[in-house]
């Protein structure tokens, strides 16, 4: 017969084993169904992302949100709302022009800036949060509580070649925290916004 005592030490260090990968699962799906959907596009490992840079400045400079209510009908979709509804995230007004064509989305052109606003729920004021050149390409966001939210995308090298980056931004302490990662780099990026937001948006509509 097995010892008792060696049955107790063999389930320890099975319990022991196994703690890594509940820990790595547990912060995984703890995050957004989107980020985890957009780790999943690109073939991304969570754990590869290292942060590099923490920043405390005070991005929070409320103006007038003045789009004409016709044009913010094309993109009202498209806004990423904290949980508690009272901003939303604009990814896309400021570069990407659409078109609609039997209630179908379509990208025309994208910018080469990208500007992504904080956004009061009533629409009347933004802060602007991000703003990036060519050399950054953010793709997607989604908020970890109801004053922090990420957006997830990538930078470019002096190659072109794309490494993913988050961007998490809290705007209670100001602070921006970036995570880079430096495992991969990408020769080529799809166009996330076409292959995945406007299309769960026109299937969306479709079933309508």
């Amino acid at each position: 017969m097995i010892n008792n005592t060696l049955i107790v030490k063999i389930q320890i260090l099975f319990c022991m084993l196994l703690i890594p990968f509940i820990v790595l699962s547990n912060e995984k799906t703890n995050y957004p169904d989107e980020f985890i959907f957009w780790l999943n596009y690109y073939n991304l490992d969570m754990n590869h992302f290292q942060k590099t840079d923490v920043k405390t400045e005070d991005f929070m400079d409320w103006q007038d949100y003045n789009l004409d209510s016709s044009f913010l009908e094309m993109y009202e979709q498209l806004f990423i709302f904290s949980p508690n509804e009272k901003f939303f995230l604009d990814l896309d007004t400021y570069s990407v022009i659409l078109e609609r064509i039997d209630n179908k989305l379509y990208l025309v052109d994208l910018g080469i800036d990208t500007e992504i606003k904080l956004v009061t729920s009533d629409r009347k004021k933004y802060s602007r949060i991000f703003f990036c050149g060519s050399a950054c390409i953010p793709e997607t966001a989604y908020w970890i509580s109801n004053s922090t939210f990420e957006v997830a995308g990538f930078e470019l090298d002096e190659n072109n070649n794309a490494m993913p980056v988050r961007w998490q931004f809290n705007f209670d302490t100001r602070t921006t925290i970036i995570f880079k990662n430096v495992e991969v780099k990408l020769d080529s990026i799809e166009e996330y916004l076409v292959s995945v937001r406007l299309k769960r948006i026109n299937d969306k509509n479709k079933e309508l």
